[in-house]
């Protein structure tokens, strides 16, 4: 049996009690003041003039290979997955995030969320959302910035890309508060429209995620794909498309809503692994 994923399946955690990606997209916005973000680079500045301060957190982040196309202008929330000790100043200590010169997370506008751990170190997750914009947002480190010190801790996250598409080209109108997951690369299910009579293409959307078996089932309106990822990465999050044929003998494509894998699935293992990244 493949592992179907639709909109509104409930998402949760087999090993580690606690959910990582949010239920709906959230009318949140990650703004900030310009004092905020002329707060933020300040603290950047100043690292130069603390070349001996202890970093304040040794959290270690999982790697995350995320591709997101939402339509423009919608949100999207962003999890950043990490490993910490029980005591580690992530937990109490951070006060903003700083993705780009252009955009920072403030205080009150992130969650750091505590799960269940193993071996001395606990599995934590920070948690914002963004505007997708059709201009886009890449990063590869996120910089976070601790009460009490005058540094900017850069951490590697992974390959972020997210853009805006427009809202016609998403098969569902809801596509910006669909909810997709999946605990590992396996077999899938998608919902395709009715209009579909066969496809073409089916793209992941992801460059560490390939598929390697396709079908349509008309009846039931979906697309099954056997996928296989790759790269060294701890999650992935796809934007999938598919270039198909309509009822009418018209070629067509359609984006779906993003899906995240391995997120619902974190084992002791991924924990480790995370741990002496």
């Amino acid at each position: 049996m493949g592992a179907r994923i639709f909109v509104d399946e409930p998402l949760g955690v087999d090993r580690l009690r606690f959910s990582v990606v949010s239920q709906r997209r959230q009318n949140l916005v990650a703004t900030l003041t310009l004092w905020s973000i002329f707060t933020l680079s300040l603290v950047a500045i100043l690292t130069s003039c603390s070349p001996e301060e202890t970093t304040p957190s040794t959290a270690s982040f999982a790697r995350t290979s995320a591709t997101i196309v939402q339509p423009t202008n919608a949100t999207y929330p962003i999890n950043l997955i990490f490993v910490a000790a029980p005591d580690d100043a992530i937990w109490t200590d951070l006060t903003g995030i700083v993705l780009s010169d252009e955009l920072s997370i403030p205080p009150g506008d992130f969650t750091v969320i505590r799960g269940d751990g193993t071996n001395g170190v606990i599995l934590g997750n920070v948690t914002f959302t963004v505007d997708v914009a059709a201009a886009g947002l890449s990063f590869r480190t996120v910089g976070l910035v601790f009460a009490g010190s005058s540094t900017v801790t850069q951490v590697p996250v992974g390959s972020w890309s997210l853009r805006g598409a427009p809202a016609d080209e998403f098969a569902s109108k809801d596509a910006s508060a669909d909810v997709v997951g999946m605990p590992r690369c396996t077999m899938a299910d998608f919902p395709v429209p009715e209009a579909v009579a066969s496809v073409q293409r089916f793209d992941p959307g992801s460059p560490d995620v390939r598929p390697d078996e396709v079908s349509l089932d008309t009846r039931s309106h979906s697309v099954t794909a056997e996928l296989a990822c790759e790269g060294d990465f701890d999650f992935r999050i796809m934007s999938p498309s598919i270039d198909y044929t309509d009822d009418s003998g018209k070629a067509r494509t359609t984006r779906l809503a993003p899906v995240s894998i391995g997120f619902q699935d974190v084992t002791d293992a991924d924990l480790q692994r995370i741990r002496s990244r």
